[in-house]
Formats: structure tokens, C-alpha cells, sequence
């Protein structure tokens, strides 16, 4: 289950990364918003990821 959520990371930052180099170089406006999505949803995973896992 952790080495998934690695996995999970690793694809996201690499998302990150792209949806960002898209944003630089072009000024369209839909690309903005999907990088301030990518960034919402990246944040959103990385603080359930980072929470202390409760142990059944």
C-alpha cells in the first residue's frame, strides 16, 4: 500500500511538472487553471498521505 502511494507521488509530481512547464510558456488561460488544479489536487493528496495512518 505505501510503495502505491509512492507511486501515486511520483506520477503526480511528474504531472505537476508538465502542467507547469505549460503554464510558462503559454498564456491561455485554460492552462492556468489546470495548473491551479494540479496544485490543489497534489496538495490535497500530500496532506491525507502526510496525515498519521490510524491502525486497525
Amino acid at each position: 500500500m505505501r510503495f502505491m502511494g509512492g507511486v501515486l507521488g511520483a506520477i503526480l509530481v511528474i504531472v505537476g511538472i508538465v502542467a507547469a512547464t505549460a503554464a510558462v510558456f503559454s498564456t491561455h488561460p485554460i492552462f492556468n487553471a489546470s495548473l491551479v488544479f494540479a496544485l490543489l489536487f497534489a496538495a490535497a493528496v500530500l496532506r491525507t498521505h502526510l496525515k498519521p495512518q490510524k491502525r486497525k
